[in-house]
């Protein structure tokens, strides 16, 4: 019933559709829940969770050559149009072994992905409300779900992946880390966390992780 709901709720009223989806992996599903986002003004950003009006694109491009793509764009999308969400589940997402996400691989592109979305941004800060906290959000989707992902490697291949890394602090809209810690929406230990790897040498924060510490 894909086509047949989204149909039904297409409207001009609205650029993009959202809709929820079942994560799949081994014998365990997990549907998702767009309505209860943890973080406002930071919707999912997958792109395959959306319907857009076509001439959307026309405008904003998916960069070429750079993994994590969806990150580059849907982030600007979901914040600048009119976004209408439904609650049927329509993609079933499978995760396996050997993936972008579950291997790791090109996790630096993460952080050219974020250079490139504050790109698109300049010129629209003010039409989102409650921009500190978008930033926020951002900044804890690369450095809390993603940052994970380097360990993944050998230590000195996680020491060189993550001095590549922080080439996303070089952007100014996330170089007062400090001042965005201030956003109520987030917990005690999510800010530690941020803080942490942000500045843990890479040797203790690497033998933390291996050792399943919670950081």
């Amino acid at each position: 019933d894909y086509f047949e709901t989204l149909s039904k709720n297409i409207s001009e009223d609205f650029d993009i559709i959202e809709f929820n989806y079942c994560t799949l992996e081994g014998d365990k599903k997990n549907n998702s829940n767009i309505s209860d986002s943890k973080f406002p003004y930071f919707l999912p950003v997958n792109v395959w969770t959306k319907c857009y009006k076509r001439e959307l694109f026309t405008i904003i491009k998916f960069p070429k050559g750079l993994y994590f793509e969806d990150f580059a764009v849907t982030p600007y999308f979901v914040n600048v149009y009119k976004v209408k969400k439904i609650d049927n589940v329509l993609y079933n997402y499978l995760v396996r072994p050997g993936s972008i996400i579950t291997s790791g691989k090109k996790v630096t592109d993460i952080a050219k992905a974020t250079n490139y979305l504050f790109s698109l941004f300049e010129k629209t800060e003010k039409k989102i409300n409650n921009y500190d906290i978008f930033l926020m959000g951002v900044y804890y989707h690369v450095f809390i779900c993603r940052f994970g992902l380097l360990f993944n490697f050998p230590f000195f291949v996680f020491i060189k992946l993550r001095k590549e890394f922080t080439v996303v602090f070089n952007n100014n809209n996330l170089r007062k880390p400090f001042a965005l810690l201030k956003a109520n929406n987030f917990s005690l230990k999510s800010k530690i966390k941020i803080l942490f790897r942000m500045y843990c040498p890479s040797w203790l924060l690497y033998s933390l992780r291996k050792m399943k510490i919670g950081v």
